[in-house]
């Protein structure tokens, strides 16, 4: 039997803008990167982000994401958990795109991209996190790369 307190529902949402000040872009690295073990599991770093041609991240000052996670204990004493989540989001709009040839560029628009998955939580001094996320509805370029494995040392909610 379950007890009241065994199971826990984590809900998150995040929508950012970046408003650039005296003309000027704001830096690369302070870019909305989304996608990736802090954002939409199942993709990389910045994988649901406008991209240049060899798809890396550019970043944008726009984006939006939401994230929802089961958690149950698999052990008695709860030093270990299972997850089972969903996660969704899209950046968009980047400031290198007045400068950028168009061919260059892919995925500056709005585009919802989610994903689902499982994970394992480690409850330690160190805390640790294994998630297997499967993307929904991924672009046609990520199409064969539908799942991916994520592992981080900090616990996200």
């Amino acid at each position: 039997m379950i007890g009241q307190d065994a199971l826990v529902l984590c809900l998150h949402s995040h929508i950012g803008y970046i408003k650039e000040m005296n003309h000027k872009h704001a830096p690369w690295r302070e870019l909305f990167h989304v996608g990736g073990p802090a954002s939409v599991r199942g993709y990389t770093y910045g994988q649901i982000s406008p991209l240049w041609k060899d798809e890396n991240s550019l970043g944008g000052r726009k984006m939006v994401v939401f994230n929802a996670e089961l958690i149950f204990p698999i052990t008695p004493d709860r030093t270990m958990r299972g997850v089972v989540f969903y996660d969704g989001g899209t950046g968009w709009d980047t400031p290198f795109a007045d400068t950028m040839n168009p061919a260059n560029l892919s995925n500056n628009n709005f585009s919802y991209r989610h994903s689902f998955g499982v994970g394992i939580r480690f409850v330690s001094p160190t805390p640790m996190q294994i998630d297997f996320g499967i993307k929904l509805n991924p672009s046609k370029k990520f199409k064969k790369e539908l799942t991916q494995l994520h592992f981080n040392m900090i616990h996200e909610f």
